[in-house]
C-alpha cells in the first residue's frame, strides 16, 4: 500500500525498538532481560547498541537469516539474542509498512538488482552519475551506484576526510574505485587531483598538510595555496596552552571580541568546533553568555536545553504530576513541590524565590497552601493585600484550569498554553535581554517553533497513545539517549546572523569560516581512548560482507587514523584565523604535542613562500576587563568634550565594543535576590536535627561540609542496612489490623530486601541471613508488652530560642497511664557509642522535645524511659539511659551552646576523637587529616 508508506525519523525508530524488545519472551532473552532490568543507564546503552547493530547490517545487505545461521545461542548467545531482536523489528516494519533508512536502502538494492525493466529505466535517465563524499559511503550505497551506472560515473571524495565510519560509511569503497580508475588508467587522466587551496591562509594550509602526512596509509597530495593571492598571507594559527579550562574558554571569548571589533570578522563568520555536548561545552556556553557573544548550537539536545522549552516541558510535568498525585507519599510531594518551585520563580510567574524557599519549609506541600490560601481569599471579603499572594493565586487558578480541560492530545493542549495569554511566553520571547543575549529572539522563537514542529509530528504518528502522559514517557528515552544526538541532526540552516557557531567536528564538515576555534585539546579528547564495542565487535560486519578481519593493532592504528582525519577537518574548515587551544591541569594530546612543535617551522616557511611579507597577528589582550573599557570610553568622552586631543579611531573602537559586548543596561542592573545555598541561615535560620548535631559534636569541621556547604555523605553499607531495618519495623508494627507473628515478621523483611537493588548478590544473601537472625531475637525477647499501642516514627518540632529543632521518635510504647518508654534502633552492635551519657544526644533530645514539642503534648507529665535496643547486638541489646542524664534543663543550655557556636562558624577540623576521622567520608578535602 503505497500511500500508506511512512519513513519514520529517529525517535520514530528508537521508540519501535522499545516496543519490540519489550514485547519479547523474556526466558528466550535471558541477557537482554538482564540489561533491560538493570539502571536506566544500562537499559538504554544496550538498546542504542542494538540500534546500531541493525542499521549496520542494513547497510551492509546482511539478512536476519544470515545472521542467524552464523550466530546460534549455543556459538555465541549475546549476537544470537541480538539478531532475534533484528527479525522481529523488521517484521515490524514489513507488517506496518514502515520505513527506516537501512531498510529504503535494502529495498532499493532489491527493486534494482531483481527487476531489469526498472533498473534499464533509470539507467537510460542520466547521462552521468555524480557520487559525491565517496569515502563516506557504505556497501548498500555502492550497489545502487553499480546497479544504475553505465561506466558513467564521477566520483568526487577525500580519504583524508573520510569521517563517518561510526555510521556504517567504508573507506574501502574509496581506495578500490581509486586503484580500478588507477589501473585502468596509467596516464592517470581521468583522476584529477585539486591541487589548490583556494580556502585557507598559507600557515593554515602548511599546518593542514603537515598534520594529516603522519597518516601514513593514504593517498599523498600537495595543496598549495592559490599564487598571488595578497589575503592568503594574512591570518595565523594560534596555539595556546592555558592554565584551566575556565581560563580557556575566557580566552576564546576574549578573542572573537577582538576579532569582531578589531578585525571586523562578523560573528557568524566564527565558528567554535567541539566534540559532542559535554560538560566543557556548557562552560562554554555559560561564559559566552555572560560576555554577551550571541551563539547557536544546532542539535536535538541544545532544542530541549533551551529555557523556553525547558518552561512548556516542565508544565507539562507538572500537569501530569498533579493528575497523579498522591498526598500520602512523600516521594509525590518532593517532586511536586520540584515542578511547582522552578514553576513559581520562572520568568513567567516570577516570585521571590526567598518567598517560594519559606512556603516550602512552612507549607511542606505547597499546591495544598495554594488550594488553601485561594479558598481563603475567596471565602474571606476584605484580604490584605499582599503582592506574592496575589500572584500565587492567580497561579494557582490558571493551574486548575488546565487541569479540568477534557482530554487534549499534547500538541493541542501545548498549543492551548503557549497562546494563553496569561503564559506571556511570546512576550517573553520578544523582549527578554537575558534571551536576547543567549540567542537572540528570532533564534529563540525558530527553536521554539522546531519544538512544537517536533510535539506535532510526535502527536500525528502516535494516535490513540498521544496524551501528555505518553509524550513525556516518549520524551524521557529522547533526553537519555546519547546516540540520537548523533543521527538527528537538523537538516535547517546552522548559521544565524550576529551569532557565533557552535558546531560537532561531523556538523562543521562542509563549511567554512572566517576563524575557527578548536578547544580543549588535552589527553584523551582527541584522540579518544581506543575501545572497542562492548556487546559485539564491529568486524561482524566485515567478516559477513567478506572482508579481512583486522588484528587488535590493526584496529588501534585504523582508530588512531580516524581521529586524526576528524580533526584535520576541523582545522581545514578555517581561513584565515586558527585557534588551537587546551589546558595545563590534564595530560596533553598527542595533536596538541605535535601542531605545538611544529608551529615556528610552518610560520617559517609561510613567510618565505609569499612575496607579500606574512604579518603576524600579535593577539594581546587589547580589550581589557569590561568595567575598565568603560571607564576608558567615559575619560574619552570627557575629553573630547573639553575640546582636548583624542584618538577619534580608538574611541569609536570602544564605543563599538560597549555597545555589542557591554550595553549600558547591565552596567548597574539591580539584581533580584536568589537562594543562598551555601550560607542558608543568612536568609533563613537553619532547622537543626539529632543527626546534624551530633555531626557537629564529632567534628565541627564535618558539619561545615555536610550541612552549611551541603556535601553529601557517600552512601554506605551501614546506612543501607539502617533503612532496611527501620522499614521493617515501621511495616511491622504501623498495621494494627494484623497480627504479630513471626511469620509476617519474615515476610516483610524477605520484602522489603527485595525492594532493595544489591550490586552482588552474596552480599543481599548474607545481610538477609544476618537480619533474619536478629529480628528473630528481638520478636522472641523484646517486643512491647502493647504493641496495638505503639507508635512508630513519630515526628516532632520545638523551638530553642529562635531555633528550630525537628527529629523523629522510632518507636513509643505506652507502659501503663503515666509511664512511656522512648526507644531508638539501631542496627549495628557498637553499644560503647552510647558508653559515655554525658556525651549522649538522641534520646535526650527526644526528652527534651517531649517537653517542648506540640507534637508531643499526649506525653506532657508523662514518666519517660529512655532506650536505644541494638538489634545487632546477640548479648545485651538494650541499653538505658539513666535518669540522672535525662534532666532536660542542662541539656537544653548545652543544646544552645552548640547552635551559638555553629552560627559563628566555629568549623574547625578537631574531630571528638581521632578514631572518626578513619571512617569519616570528607577526609580527603580535611586540613587536619591531609596535613598529618
Amino acid at each position: 500500500k503505497p500511500g500508506q508508506i511512512r519513513v519514520m525519523n529517529a525517535p520514530g525508530q528508537w521508540q519501535l525498538l522499545t516496543e519490540v524488545i519489550s514485547g519479547l519472551v523474556k526466558e528466550n532473552y535471558p541477557l537482554t532481560n538482564r540489561y533491560l532490568n538493570s539502571n536506566s543507564f544500562v537499559a538504554n546503552s544496550y538498546i542504542q547498541e542494538v540500534f546500531d547493530f541493525i542499521l549496520r547490517a542494513q547497510e551492509n545487505l546482511i539478512s536476519p537469516r544470515e545472521l542467524s545461521d552464523k550466530f546460534t545461542p549455543f556459538f555465541n548467545t549475546q549476537l544470537s539474542e541480538i539478531t532475534g531482536i533484528y527479525i522481529h523489528y523488521k517484521q515490524e516494519l514489513i507488517s506496518r509498512n514502515l520505513y527506516n533508512y537501512g531498510r529504503l536502502l535494502e529495498d532499493t538494492v532489491n527493486i534494482l538488482k531483481n527487476n531489469e525493466n526498472i533498473r534499464q529505466i533509470f539507467k537510460a535517465k542520466y547521462e552521468f552519475i555524480l557520487i559525491d563524499e565517496l569515502q563516506e559511503t557504505n556497501k548498500a550505497q555502492l550497489e545502487i551506484v553499480r546497479n544504475l551506472s553505465d561506466k558513467n560515473c564521477i566520483f568526487f571524495g577525500n580519504d583524508d576526510e573520510a569521517i563517518y565510519s561510526f555510521r556504517g560509511s567504508t573507506i574501502n569503497n574509496f581506495n578500490r574505485i581509486y586503484d580500478v580508475i588507477s589501473k585502468n588508467d596509467k596516464k592517470s587522466a581521468n583522476i584529477l587531483m585539486l591541487k589548490t587551496n583556494y580556502r585557507s591562509s598559507s600557515v593554515i594550509n602548511n599546518a593542514c598538510n603537515k598534520f594529516i602526512s603522519a597518516n601514513k596509509k593514504r593517498i599523498e597530495k600537495k595543496c598549495k595555496t592559490l599564487k598571488n593571492a595578497a589575503d592568503k598571507s594574512e591570518g595565523d594559527l594560534i596555539v595556546r596552552e592555558l592554565k584551566t579550562t575556565l581560563d580557556e574558554v575566557n580566552f576564546i571569548c576574549e578573542k572573537i571580541k577582538y576579532l569582531r571589533v578589531y578585525k571586523k570578522i562578523k560573528l557568524e563568520e566564527i565558528c567554535i568546533v567541539v566534540k559532542g555536548a559535554g560538560y566543557k561545552t556548557k562552560l562554554l556556553e555559560n561564559i559566552l553568555t555572560q560576555n554577551k557573544i550571541s551563539f547557536i548550537r544546532r542539535n536535538s539536545r541544545a532544542l530541549l536545553d533551551n529555557i523556553y522549552v525547558q518552561y512548556v516541558i516542565n508544565f507539562l510535568k507538572l500537569i501530569n504530576t498533579l493528575k497523579g498525585f498522591s498526598n500520602y507519599l512523600d516521594e509525590d510531594k518532593s517532586i511536586l513541590n520540584k515542578l511547582l518551585k522552578n514553576f513559581l520563580i520562572s520568568d513567567f510567574a516570577a516570585l521571590n524565590p526567598i518567598f517560594v524557599k519559606k512556603l516550602i519549609q512552612d507549607s511542606g506541600n505547597i499546591w495544598d497552601f495554594m488550594a488553601a490560601i485561594s479558598k481563603y481569599k475567596k471565602d474571606k471579603k476584605r484580604a490584605d493585600k499582599n503582592l506574592n499572594i496575589e500572584k500565587l493565586i492567580d497561579i494557582f487558578k490558571f493551574i486548575t484550569e488546565f487541569l479540568q480541560l477534557p482530554d487534549l492530545n499534547c500538541y493541542d493542549f501545548v498549543m492551548k498554553f503557549i497562546t494563553d495569554k496569561r503564559t506571556g511566553l511570546m512576550k517573553l520571547i520578544l523582549g527578554s535581554s537575558k534571551n536576547k543575549a543567549a540567542m537572540g529572539k528570532e533564534g529563540s522563537i525558530s527553536v521554539l517553533g522546531d519544538y512544537l514542529e517536533s510535539i506535532k509530528e510526535f502527536t500525528g504518528e502516535n494516535t490513540g497513545k498521544n496524551s501528555i502522559k505518553d509524550y513525556l514517557i516518549f520524551l524521557e528515552g529522547i533526553m537519555e539517549n546519547n546516540f540520537l544526538e548523533e543521527i538527528e541532526e537538523s537538516t535547517k540552516e546552522f548559521m544565524l546572523e550576529g551569532s557565533v557557531n557552535i558546531l560537532s567536528f561531523h556538523q562543521v564538515k562542509g563549511m567554512e569560516f572566517e576563524a575557527v576555534f578548536l578547544p580543549f585539546l588535552n589527553k584523551n579528547y582527541l584522540p579518544s581512548v581506543f575501545g572497542s564495542n562492548q556487546l559485539y565487535d564491529m568486524q561482524i560486519f566485515n567478516y559477513m560482507s567478506g572482508e579481512t578481519a583486522l588484528s587488535a593493532k590493526e584496529l588501534k592504528g585504523t582508530h588512531m587514523q580516524e581521529e586524526r582525519k576528524l580533526f584535520y577537518t576541523g582545522m581545514t574548515r578555517a581561513k584565515k584565523y586558527l585557534f588551537v587551544t587546551a589546558n595545563k591541569l590534564e595530560g596533553q594530546s598527542i595533536f596538541y604535542e605535535e601542531i605545538s612543535e611544529s608551529l615556528p617551522v610552518l610560520k617559517k616557511i609561510s613567510k618565505l613562500k609569499k612575496k607579500v611579507a606574512y604579518k603576524k597577528l600579535i593577539l594581546k589582550s587589547e580589550l581589557k576587563k569590561n568595567w575598565l573599557e568603560r571607564k576608558r570610553a567615559t575619560a574619552s568622552t570627557y575629553r573630547l568634550l573639553k575640546g582636548s586631543k583624542v584618538n577619534f579611531i580608538d574611541y569609536l573602537k570602544e564605543l563599538y565594543y560597549l555597545k555589542y559586548f557591554y550595553p549600558h543596561e547591565s552596567w548597574w542592573s539591580l539584581r533580584q535576590e536568589t537562594e543562598n545555598t551555601n550560607k542558608p541561615f543568612l536568609i533563613f535560620p537553619p532547622v537543626y536535627s539529632y543527626s546534624s548535631l551530633n555531626s557537629f559534636v564529632q567534628c565541627p569541621f564535618k558539619y561545615k561540609i555536610r550541612y552549611f556547604i551541603r556535601m553529601a555523605e557517600k552512601e554506605n553499607p551501614n546506612i543501607i542496612v539502617g533503612s532496611i531495618y527501620h522499614r521493617i519495623l515501621k511495616l511491622f508494627f504501623n498495621d494494627k489490623s494484623a497480627k504479630l507473628s513471626w511469620e509476617r515478621l519474615e515476610s516483610i523483611i524477605s520484602n522489603v530486601f527485595e525492594e532493595n537493588v544489591f550490586e552482588l548478590a552474596h552480599i543481599k544473601n548474607e545481610l538477609e541471613s544476618k537480619a533474619r537472625e536478629e529480628f528473630k531475637a528481638y520478636f522472641d525477647n523484646y517486643l512491647p508488652a502493647f504493641p496495638d499501642r505503639s507508635i512508630m516514627e513519630k515526628e516532632f518540632a520545638f523551638k530553642v530560642g529562635d531555633d528550630t529543632i525537628k527529629g523523629r521518635i522510632d518507636q513509643i510504647n505506652f507502659i501503663d497511664d503515666e509511664t512511656t518508654e522512648l526507644i531508638d534502633f539501631k542496627s549495628g552492635s557498637k553499644r560503647a557509642a552510647v558508653k559515655d551519657f554525658e556525651k549522649e544526644i538522641q534520646l535526650r533530645l527526644y526528652n527534651l522535645a517531649q517537653e517542648l514539642s506540640d507534637d508531643l503534648m499526649f506525653l506532657k507529665d508523662k514518666k519517660s524511659i529512655l532506650k536505644y535496643i541494638f538489634l545487632g547486638d546477640d548479648k545485651d541489646p538494650v541499653v538505658t539511659i539513666p535518669e540522672s542524664y535525662c534532666l532536660t534543663g542542662d541539656f537544653k543550655e548545652f543544646v544552645k551552646s552548640l547552635i551559638t557556636n555553629i552560627k559563628s562558624e566555629q568549623f574547625e577540623a578537631i574531630p571528638e576523637s581521632s578514631f572518626l576521622c578513619s571512617e569519616c567520608d570528607y577526609k580527603v578535602i580535611c586540613p587536619r587529616y591531609n596535613a598529618r
